[in-house]
């Protein structure tokens, strides 16, 4: 089968993705003598984009409704004073926002700065989600926020997460029982652990559910992007930021380095790139090989990469090779 790639482009300024976006009759861009006869697909997604031309990024149903970034940047500009930004854009309308904070931390003698990620999309396939996770109307607060890392020296946001756990314990457990076999056990079993009930308060959010574009009420979207980013804000500490510093203390052997990337599940091609970045970075930073180089490597490959994958899927590959990686801490 043919695929297509998905390549991303690099932006740090709101308007290449602020343009304006809307739902419109298919049949007002047809000739007259045209029927729209799929029930179910009745309404465009056109943008008017930057360059001056319309794009048509999906046909939709009557209820769908679009989640514009510049809702997002409005948010965002409302909420955070101080931020710099990496963008992610596919041609197809999809798009991963990078908002990247002062705050610091240290992993493995680098600097991490705290991140928040919100991936949005006008095709209707991928969801929209924050710090990888989609909502809905229906989603919880809960006391434990995701938080991300954004990593300068190879621009990308660190895509995986393990904040849903308790503790690092309940964490290396759930790995020691044989999870994740796959990506797909690592989501179903992660579902499980954050249907606990919580007590609710105004900080306290979870970002977890699941988000749709039917019938979706854009004023609620708002609010919840608020609290959203007030209880990431206010939030200190992060079970992640450990699982990144035990990657950074463990060390391979470079005639194991291809073995590990074998490991991650990555695509060959997407794979070769990965070895070649981890190895420049021991250059550049002057590092014995770790799995913590092992996993920037692979998130730079998804990030960089000549893939087709969706950023929805880049996101999720990501998190599969985290927990694989960090399963090889307990051998």
């Amino acid at each position: 089968m043919t695929t297509i790639s998905n390549t991303l482009t690099t932006s740090s300024s709101w308007d290449t993705i602020c343009f304006p976006v809307r739902a419109e009759r298919l049949c007002d861009y047809l000739p007259n003598d045209f029927q729209v006869l799929a029930s179910d697909r009745r309404r465009i997604v056109v943008g008017d984009l930057p360059n001056g031309a319309k794009g048509v990024f999906a046909v939709q149903s009557e209820d769908y409704s679009i989640a514009p970034n510049a809702l997002i940047r409005s948010v965002v500009e409302q909420e955070i004073t101080r931020y710099e930004m990496n963008i992610r854009a596919s041609q197809k309308g999809e798009y991963s926002i990078n908002i990247i904070l002062p705050d610091i931390i240290q992993v493995g003698g680098e600097r991490l700065h705290k991140n928040l990620i919100i991936n949005n999309s006008y095709t209707g396939k991928t969801p929209f989600t924050i710090q990888g996770m989609t909502v809905n109307t229906r989603t919880r607060r809960e006391s434990r926020v995701r938080v991300s890392y954004y990593r300068k020296v190879c621009a990308n946001g660190l895509m995986g997460w393990v904040d849903s756990f308790l503790s690092m314990d309940e964490y290396l457990n759930w790995l020691i029982a044989g999870k994740p076999k796959k990506y797909e056990d690592a989501r179903d079993e992660r579902t499980s652990i954050e249907e606990v009930v919580h007590t609710e308060t105004d900080k306290e959010m979870v970002v977890e559910g699941r988000f749709t574009h039917k019938h979706l009420e854009l004023d609620w979207l708002a609010t919840y992007l608020k609290q959203t980013i007030r209880a990431f804000l206010t939030h200190e500490g992060s079970l992640t930021a450990q699982v990144y510093e035990r990657l950074a203390q463990t060390s391979l052997a470079d005639h194991r380095v291809e073995t590990v990337l074998a490991a991650t599940k990555l695509p060959k091609m997407l794979a070769k790139l990965a070895l070649e970045r981890m190895q420049y970075e021991e250059r550049l930073l002057k590092s014995e090989p770790t799995l913590w180089l092992v996993y920037n490597a692979v998130n730079y490959a998804l990030h960089q990469g000549d893939s087709s994958l969706t950023i929805s899927e880049r996101f999720k590959a990501d998190e599969a090779a985290l927990h694989r990686l960090v399963a090889l801490t307990l051998n």
